[in-house]
């Protein structure tokens, strides 16, 4: 599992993950140093490379928001943030109930160590009312920059749309054929028995 996690660290250094909360993808808030603008990316980063070590992000921070809706007197889930750490397994102490933890407040993160295969994964959860409403809630996700698009499935696409109507514009044209030839023959085969029916009148 590190070597494979290591494998995706150093041959794409924004790999990315996400995860679904009602069917709201995560999102990670990042700021734009030259203009302190606040910017959201999908899903979050796997880890980072500093010099020749790649860390692993294993410590999620997710950021619930809701809203109220008066009206219908239930709690929507409007917005899903997550920020990521890096920490060192000898920072965290686990309790003796194996569910809860706590983390020693260090600049250590966790190195991926291809000897090793123990990691420890934790997160926390934060609900934060907000007053965006349901119906705005994909607003941030519509307005992300720098999203990276994928050109191969455009184009794949496209290949694919171009090539079924090459096939059905084949098919039709195939039916319309048969369809007037057969049409002719008739009109031809009337027509024929019409001028034996004249000659043998005039005769």
């Amino acid at each position: 599992m590190a070597l494979l996690i290591l494998k995706r660290l150093y041959i794409g250094i924004k790999y990315f993950s996400s995860f679904l909360v009602d069917n709201l993808p995560c999102a990670t808030v990042f700021q734009i140093p030259e203009t302190t603008e606040l910017q959201y990316e999908p899903g979050f980063r796997l880890g980072f490379v500093r010099g020749d070590k790649a860390y692993i992000n294993n410590h999620l921070s997710f950021q619930l928001k809701y809203h109220y809706s008066e009206a219908e007197q239930v709690y929507r889930v409007v917005g899903f943030q997550v920020e990521t750490n890096s920490i060192d397994k000898s920072r965290l102490s686990i309790a003796q109930d194996g569910v809860s933890c706590s983390i020693k407040d260090e600049a250590s993160f966790q190195e991926i160590n291809p000897k090793s295969n123990e990691l420890f994964f934790t997160y926390s959860v934060k609900w934060e009312e907000s007053p965006i409403r349901w119906a705005s809630r994909w607003d941030i996700y519509l307005n992300m920059a720098d999203v990276q698009i994928h050109w191969f499935s455009i184009v794949n696409s496209v290949v694919v749309v171009f090539f079924l109507s090459g096939i059905i514009t084949m098919i039709i044209i195939r039916t319309l054929r048969r369809y007037v030839k057969s049409r002719f023959s008739i009109l031809k085969e009337f027509l024929a028995n019409c001028s034996v029916e004249f000659q043998t009148k005039l005769s």
